[in-house]
This record gives structure tokens, C-alpha cells and sequence, in this order.
């Protein structure tokens, strides 16, 4: 996807938009768009990741063709294919390069960044999955 910036939005989010947007009749008949806080790049997401986990990780561009083809590897279907290299080319042009605020609107909270999702959830499931190392 080159390095094509896209507003990721943390799943926690997307629950907290969804469990606020079902018990208030506020929003009933909108269609809003949820994003993250701001539209970044996957250097910037592996630099995040990176931190969290006190490692190195580095983001390497994968063509939307190759992209395709790894899933299909996994065994996927003709048609999921299709729609993994047309999604990863369509991104890869600015599809997914803009921020709202529906996430504040809806939750009365900001939206969480990549780096709070890498602290406060993939940072604890790497630690917890790490081999355990015996003691001398």
C-alpha cells in the first residue's frame, strides 16, 4: 500500500462509538464515518509499534497484487483476493486519507492513536505470549 496515510482507528473506539450510538436516539438516520485522530502513514504506525515494544519495526510496502496473492496463500477465494488487491490499491491512492470527529461526537471522548493502542494493547499481548525464561 505504499505509504499511504490512513486515519486507523482504534477497535475500543469503534465499541465505544457503537455502544453510545445504541442507547441514545441522537444519531438514529445518520451514517457517520468513524477514523482515528489523524491520517498517518505505516512508517509512522511501525515507528509506534516499535516503541511499544521496545524493538525495531520497520514497515515494508507490499503492491496490492502481492497483497492479494498472500491471501490467497491462506487459501482464500478468488473473489476476497480481488477485493484485498482492490481495497490495497484504492488506499494506496488516498481512500482511506481523512479524519472526523465522529468519534468524539458520539463518545464525548477523543478518538485513542496508534501509539495508545500500542502501548495499552499490543504491547501487554507480545509480553504475555513471550516465552518465559528460567531463572539460573
Amino acid at each position: 500500500m505504499s505509504d499511504a496515510r490512513v486515519a486507523l482507528i482504534d477497535a475500543r473506539d469503534v465499541g465505544d462509538a457503537l455502544a453510545a450510538a445504541v442507547v441514545s436516539d441522537k444519531f438514529d438516520g445518520l451514517a457517520l464515518e468513524l477514523s482515528g485522530p489523524k491520517s498517518i502513514g505505516h512508517g509512522t504506525v511501525a515507528e509506534e509499534i516499535g516503541k511499544a515494544l521496545g524493538r525495531t519495526v520497520t514497515y515494508v510496502a507490499v503492491p496490492p497484487e502481492a497483497a492479494g496473492e498472500a491471501v490467497r496463500a491462506f487459501g482464500l477465494d478468488d473473489w476476497t483476493v480481488k477485493v484485498i488487491a482492490d481495497y490495497s490499491r484504492a488506499y494506496s491512492k488516498g481512500f482511506g486519507d481523512f479524519v472526523t470527529d465522529s468519534v468524539q461526537s458520539l463518545t464525548r471522548h477523543a478518538p485513542r492513536d496508534i501509539g495508545a493502542f500500542a502501548r495499552e494493547v499490543m504491547a501487554p499481548t507480545a509480553n504475555s505470549m513471550a516465552p518465559k525464561r528460567r531463572s539460573a
